[in-house]
């Protein structure tokens, strides 16, 4: 192919979701495992490799799969609100889809942690599963739930103005602007409260531009492969400088949207040469049709590591972790299709 084919972000959209969640799951392994490193409770003797891979990781890619997946639940949504714009029947298959598994894991993960391991009352359990407390005291531990769900209730309007009206590119625009803007407002005019936020509202940018996409994605767009290589050489630049000078995040989690833009048509093309391997493929699109359970499982059962005794940077514990997880999404998956939500993320 002389170009690149924008359907290609759709037709590998699960294999996608299973490279968002796998980059997500190693950034968060790097975190832990690179501490453990530097105070010389791993012995990495022949391993030097795997730490130095982990360091790269950390800062060059870090929690991009983040912006990944956001992007993709933009085009996503988009595919399934032109089927059906419904707004009622959107947000109640929507919202079943995530709030099930959410409330099958978030619920016992928050008495486990404030009530049995931390002493505190129900009420404190109920404050942090509505997310009171991600505002009021910055905790993040299931933080992608809670923005989700604001963005699932904001999507009509979004498409609204990115599919529906003539002026969609004026208001792609001007939502580009608002959601750099408003950060930026906040760190000056309400510093604890942007301090307590920022892991979210600075994201809003790249599910906006999902959204936007999908039109085209879904009309099939092409774009030349020089294009593609531009892009990609442009992001590469800009996210490596920003690690090398150390942009704080509130910049940096901008350049994190560039750099993901540039290397997803990178990650389509590597998934079309490698699309005879069925092993591979399946592998993604089975990790990627789990990829909620996993974050929510994985996330959860990794938080509660240290205050029961084990250590999140030991490679065996953290595999042994990460297993468990596994076994224990695929049983929330079964729950949900009960339900029958039907609906990706």
């Amino acid at each position: 192919m002389k170009k690149f084919q924008l359907s290609l972000i759709s037709k590998y959209r699960d294999e996608l979701f299973g490279l968002s969640i796998i980059a997500i799951i190693f950034f968060h392994f790097s975190c832990d495992f690179l501490p453990g490193v530097d105070k010389g409770l791993i012995d990495t003797t022949g391993f030097g490799w795997f730490v130095r891979f982990c360091y790269y990781f950390k800062k060059y890619i870090g929690s991009i799969g983040v912006e990944l997946f956001l992007f993709l639940s933009g085009m996503g949504l988009y595919y399934s609100y032109s089927r059906n714009p419904d707004i009622l029947n959107f947000y109640r298959k929507r919202f079943t889809r995530i709030l099930i598994p959410y409330a099958i894991v978030g619920l016992p993960f928050w008495m486990i942690k404030r009530m049995y391991l931390g002493g505190l009352g129900f009420d404190r359990v109920i404050k942090d599963f509505f997310f009171v407390t991600f505002f009021t005291d910055g905790v993040h531990t299931l933080w992608f739930i809670g923005l989700i769900c604001v963005l699932y209730l904001l999507y009509p309007l979004f498409h609204r103005l990115l599919a529906d009206s003539k002026y969609s590119f004026i208001w792609f625009i001007l939502l580009l602007v608002l959601s750099y803007m408003i950060p930026q407002h906040l760190y000056v005019a309400a510093r604890p409260f942007y301090r307590n936020t920022q892991i979210a509202i600075t994201r809003f940018c790249i599910f906006i531009i999902g959204c936007y996409m999908g039109k085209f994605i879904k009309k099939g767009s092409s774009i030349p492969y020089i294009g593609v290589i531009v892009l990609f050489a442009v992001s590469f630049y800009i996210n490596f400088y920003a690690c090398v000078h150390d942009f704080p995040s509130r910049y940096n989690r901008y350049t994190d949207v560039i750099f993901a833009l540039g290397l997803l048509p990178v990650g389509c093309a590597f998934l079309d040469l490698f699309r005879e391997s069925n092993i591979l493929m399946r592998f993604l699109r089975f990790v990627g049709s789990y990829s909620l359970e996993l974050y929510l499982t994985h996330v959860t059962l990794r938080n509660l590591m240290k205050p029961l005794g084990f250590h999140a940077y030991d490679p065996v514990q953290f595999g042994i972790m990460l297993l468990l997880s596994m076994v224990l999404s695929y049983f929330i998956h079964k729950i949900k299709l009960n339900k029958k939500p039907a609906v990706t993320v």
